[in-house]
């Protein structure tokens, strides 16, 4: 195991170190979980105030952290051989210490989460993260895949709502947006298991691609392209933004049945983690359609009218979920 000199002086030394092996628990995840539900938040936000965007940001990050104690407190051997930059095979952290953060995380993420008025997703994500690691019911593709969509979701709805103005707050068609979200990533999400897979087929876990791994990978090419024509269809995109959103679905699809190394499968579930956060959101003229195709092809993001209004204004419409507003 490589030794670390730091240069620090040596009361910010012990700092240095806490700093050190939080950024290790959550390294691997910065690209698929920190930065798209950051994202998300931001454009799901109707009327963004910058200076909500810290506590965005730490809220985001402080529950994936708490999520990446208790999972890698379960799992050292396996990160001992696959990812040994993690904080517990590296040294930073016991076992016990990274039990004992997991569950202080808790009262914090939940005082967090109260304070910022998303207590609701923060109960939700707690939860699911006892049912996922201590549970062990990440050992099954079928309930993974459920616990994951539940905690995307919770993320996704707690970063659009600390994100929101004070003056701006979610109506009632936002509860929409859960069911069609779970539904989406619940069916699309172990295309994250791609890239563990020999590591899970060592620890006998059953996710989908080590029980049937060339059929998952065909059923993953029809589910992906299945939505991404149907949800164009259902939002009834225009003629520019239609090929965008559904090129972007079949490039996904593509990647997964063909490109099939480690690396390449990481590389496809960053694409994926991306299509399935952002919103596009709502302004006060209806959406230019060359700003709507490029959403469509970064951020999966469909324009869709709001009939409710006459069909003259936008409202909100995402791969993953539907997002409504409405000012207070």
């Amino acid at each position: 195991m490589a030794t670390y000199s730091s240069r620090l002086p040596s009361p910010l030394k012990p700092l240095e170190h806490i700093w050190r092996t939080a950024y290790a628990f959550t390294k691997s995840d910065y690209k698929t979980v920190v930065f798209p539900v950051i994202c998300y938040g931001i454009m799901a936000a109707p009327q963004m105030s910058i200076t909500r965007l810290p506590h965005l940001a730490v809220w985001v990050w402080l529950h994936l952290l708490q999520f990446c104690a208790a999972n890698q407190a379960l799992s050292p051997e396996e990160d001992a051989l696959n990812k040994p930059y993690r904080p517990i095979p590296a040294g930073l952290i016991s076992i016990r210490g990274a039990r004992v953060l997991r569950w202080l995380l808790v009262p914090v993420c939940l005082a967090l989460s109260w304070t910022l008025d998303v207590i609701y997703p923060g109960i939700s994500l707690a939860i699911s993260f006892v049912v996922y690691n201590e549970l062990g019911l990440d050992n099954y593709w079928y309930t993974k895949n459920f616990l994951n969509a539940v905690g995307l979701v919770s993320w996704n709805i707690g970063a659009a709502k600390i994100a929101c103005a004070e003056n701006v707050s979610l109506d009632q068609r936002a509860w929409f947006a859960p069911y069609v979200s779970t539904l989406l990533i619940a069916t699309t999400i172990h295309i994250q298991d791609f890239r563990d897979e020999a590591g899970d087929r060592k620890q006998g876990r059953v996710t989908f691609p080590v029980v049937m791994p060339e059929f998952s990978r065909r059923m993953t090419f029809l589910i992906v392209a299945v939505w991404s024509f149907g949800l164009a269809s259902y939002w009834n995109l225009s003629s520019v933004a239609s090929p965008w959103f559904v090129t972007l679905g079949m490039y996904v699809a593509l990647r997964v049945l063909q490109q099939r190394t480690e690396h390449e499968d990481k590389v496809s579930l960053r694409i994926y983690m991306v299509r399935c956060h952002p919103p596009n959101a709502p302004t006060s003229s209806p959406p230019n359609p060359i700003t709507c195709s490029v959403l469509a092809v970064r951020c999966s993001n469909p324009p869709l009218l709001d009939k409710a209004n006459g069909g003259n204004s936008p409202a909100v419409a995402a791969k993953c979920s539907v997002r409504g507003y409405s000012e207070q």
